[in-house]
């Protein structure tokens, strides 16, 4: 999750974003200079919303949860909300009738799952210990 103000370099280039805590297919854009909702309507920010921390960027459609098991991505589990209680492995399972829980690797059962994206963790796999 992040605060607004480090996504908006992405949203300022056509990047769809969205609060964690908004229904599933719920964004908002820029279109044409303005700030919109998947509706088309004007989004008007409220000063609150600049000091969330919960921000993201909208993901169109749902991940391959096969290749992500396959390869074992790297993802993030929650339950609730995802800044109080995130963590992170490898996908084991996906089940439920639209994908709707989430089985770790190591067993935890989990009410949402998202890959992890490149720029939340580095990886040290070039590098040699000494």
């Amino acid at each position: 999750m992040s605060y607004l103000e480090e996504l908006l370099p992405e949203f300022r280039k056509g990047a769809k974003i969205r609060l964690s805590t908004w229904d599933k297919g719920a964004y908002i854009v820029i279109n044409k200079g303005l700030c919109k909702d998947y509706y088309g309507d004007l989004f008007d920010f409220e000063t609150f919303d600049f000091f969330r921390e919960n921000w993201e960027l909208y993901q169109e459609s749902e991940p391959d949860w096969d290749y992500i098991i396959k390869n074992k991505c790297l993802c993030w589990f929650w339950d609730g909300e995802k800044d109080n209680n995130a963590s992170m492995g490898c996908l084991g399972e996906v089940y439920g009738e639209k994908y709707n829980s989430f089985r770790s690797r190591e067993g935890t059962r989990w009410n949402h799952c998202i890959p992890v994206r490149e720029d939340e963790v580095t990886f040290y796999e070039d590098r040699k210990d000494e």
